[in-house]
């Protein structure tokens, strides 16, 4: 696989792939998943191969924390304007959609700020010889309640 320099270039072409979207929606929404923390896992391990669980946790606690505060409340504000519009404020529809992308927009540049957050901070890693299960591994570190079933098409998309 031809690697993209930054985590926030290779998560969007990773995510485009077909079926990745879905999958990782599905991670998130059954799971809990972080879709960001996921994408890192997999750059993470393209980029330095297995990475230590200390690592990890302080990538997870990063990005849990950035969620928590930012990224988490925007989805919930926007999934709750999509709900409730039709009901409650009929007549604004078309200034409600379009405050509706705003907020669309704001909950994507707050992930593109978490992915270059988690960027910044793997920068002190060693850098292995390249192994595409090294992000199968980062990935299970995470999120040790998933199987290994539900994450392989997420590292088969990878190369």
């Amino acid at each position: 696989m031809n690697r993209p320099q930054t985590l926030w270039d290779f998560s969007c072409h990773l995510y485009a792939k077909p079926g990745i979207q879905t999958l990782c929606l599905k991670l998130q929404n059954q799971h809990g998943c972080n879709v960001p923390l996921l994408l890192f896992c997999c750059w993470a391990g393209l980029r330095y191969g297995a990475v230590s669980a200390p690592q990890l946790q302080a990538a997870k606690d990063f990005s849990h924390d950035f969620s928590r505060e930012l990224t988490q409340p925007l989805r919930q504000l926007r999934t709750t304007m999509k709900q409730d519009h039709p009901n409650t404020w009929p007549a604004l529809g078309e200034q409600w959609q379009h405050m509706r992308e705003q907020v669309k927009s704001l909950e994507l540049a707050s992930e593109r700020i978490l992915l270059d957050g988690l960027e910044q901070l793997s920068r002190e890693w060693r850098q292995p010889p390249d192994l595409t299960n090294s992000a199968l591994s980062n990935m299970l570190t995470c999120y040790p309640e998933l199987s290994k079933d539900a994450l392989m098409p997420l590292c088969s998309a990878l190369g």
